[in-house]
């Protein structure tokens, strides 16, 4: 597997911030990022879709998540040459070691995770 490990941008309150959008290494293989030593109990993904076509882009339910876990994944159609966001709840899309996994339909899909 090819899974592309995603680095959160920190943010610093009432300053302008660089970031980067990253896409996935392999699409199908996707992203992940490890939150689990992250305050923030609430996180930004931004997709950011450069297809000439809608795709879709998914945020997969954890394999092994607390009692609050999502049962079901998330799953986004981003229209082409748009951008969407998806805030995160930890506690219900991250699994027990700590790392969330997106899913891009394709490498045009590229991710930013905002903290």
């Amino acid at each position: 597997m090819a899974i592309k490990e995603l680095t959160i941008a920190k943010g610093k309150l009432n300053k302008f911030m660089p970031f980067a959008f990253e896409k996935a290494t392999k699409a199908a293989d996707g992203f992940q990022v490890n939150v689990h030593r992250e305050n923030d109990e609430c996180m930004v993904v931004l997709v950011h879709n450069t297809d000439e076509a809608a795709r879709s882009f998914t945020v997969k339910k954890p394999d092994s998540g607390c009692y609050y876990a999502a049962s079901v994944d998330e799953v986004y159609q981003v229209p082409a040459g748009e951008m969407a966001f998806f805030r995160f709840e930890k506690a219900k899309w991250v699994n027990k070691k700590g790392i969330i996994t997106f899913i891009p339909e394709t490498a045009a899909v590229k991710v930013a995770v905002l903290g």
